[in-house]
């Protein structure tokens, strides 16, 4: 397991966010040696302003599980609320690519009721980008092992699940070689069922800037209906893409991290990513129409789903037709008028007087 921020922080990312490193040590000191229900906490992976994330050993049956408690003190009702959220998610999921739960309560210390949950702990964790460039992965593993978190991506979309924070670090690689989908915590349930509205995230940016789709990264709607209302599945479709691209390219296709939120938000919402063809020759053709359709800014350009994305992704690897078709340039230039409004009205407005000046001139 790594650093999980949507917890450990809060799900409303758009910057960093400052965590008081004393205090953040605590959980470390007060918790290694101690039982929380039947597992045994061994180490720390990760903590930060909201809690922790221990290495401990569950009594039975005996194994080692990744477990996620809430920080004493610091339990409000909406944290509270998004905590039991997340793990009912996880007991939905079954699936070899998406890390299991295996249990969860409440635990009592000082006369507080501190949430927890368990779950698989993933040997020898990295992130995607990271175990493909230490393992130092031929393309052609890259694509068998991406192909393999969509489909875990599209296992949660058939259970009414879209993840919303699909990035490198939440796509971690086990010591096998098999990837694991984590970080539930900002994920929307759309089966109505385990439906849940938050406070306080209505209007509110949920997730990670740099991967976050446009129409995550939309202003509200004026007719009182939040953005969260109108992202679905392809979502996540545009956040693996973007895994994708850094995962082939060596880097996204925005460097947004060191900008303002709306200056990054344009540049998501208008700004062409460079084609992916400029950082490596070789994935100029097929494999560069696949990586931009499945970022396209708006969503009916995207694949309809993770599992037509894997689609075209198993049939380049074998050598068949993928379904992908490079965007015409006819719409290209649509989306060029788009985003320069002022400098296309400007040059049409001046050709219109040149044209006009010509048939009076020649009048």
């Amino acid at each position: 397991m790594t650093k999980d921020d949507a917890f450990l922080e809060t799900p409303a990312v758009g910057g960093n966010v400052v965590i008081n490193l004393a205090r953040a040590e605590e959980p470390a000191r007060y918790w290694i040696g101690k039982r929380v229900g039947e597992f045994l906490i061994t180490e720390m992976i990760a903590h930060g302003g909201m809690g922790a994330v221990f290495k401990a050993v569950q009594r039975d049956p005996e194994r080692l599980v990744a477990l996620k408690l809430m920080r004493s003190g610091l339990i409000s009702h909406r944290s509270r609320q998004r905590f039991h959220y997340e793990s009912q998610i996880l007991g939905r999921l079954e699936h070899p690519n998406i890390a299991q739960i295996y249990g969860a309560g409440e635990h009592h210390d000082a006369g507080e009721s501190l949430p927890f949950f368990a779950m698989q702990f993933i040997t020898d964790a990295l992130p995607i980008t990271r175990f493909a460039s230490d393992h130092n992965l031929p393309l052609a593993s890259r694509l068998e092992l991406f192909a393999k978190v969509c489909d875990a991506v599209q296992h949660g979309h058939q259970k009414g699940i879209i993840h919303r924070d699909l990035k490198p670090a939440n796509i971690l690689v086990d010591s096998l070689g098999e990837p694991k989908v984590i970080d539930f915590g900002v994920a929307k349930a759309t089966d109505a069922n385990l439906m849940l509205t938050l406070e306080g995230d209505t209007h509110q940016l949920i997730g990670t800037l740099q991967y976050m789709s446009p129409e995550q990264l939309s202003a509200p709607r004026h007719d009182g209906l939040d953005r969260d209302q109108e992202i679905d599945t392809r979502s996540d479709v545009y956040g693996l893409g973007v895994v994708l691209y850094e995962l082939l390219c060596g880097q996204p296709p925005y460097s947004v991290a060191n900008l303002s939120i709306p200056e990054a938000t344009r540049i998501i919402r208008e700004q062409a990513p460079p084609r992916p063809s400029i950082h490596r020759t070789r994935l100029r053709g097929d494999l560069e129409t696949i990586m931009l359709k499945a970022i396209e800014k708006e969503p009916d350009r995207r694949y309809p789903s993770a599992s037509d994305l894997a689609g075209d992704i198993r049939r380049f690897l074998n050598h068949e037709p993928v379904r992908a078709r490079p965007s015409s340039t006819i719409y290209q230039v649509r989306r060029f008028a788009r985003r320069h409004r002022a400098f296309v009205s400007a040059a049409v407005a001046g050709v219109l007087v040149l044209l006009l000046g010509i048939i009076a001139t020649s009048w």
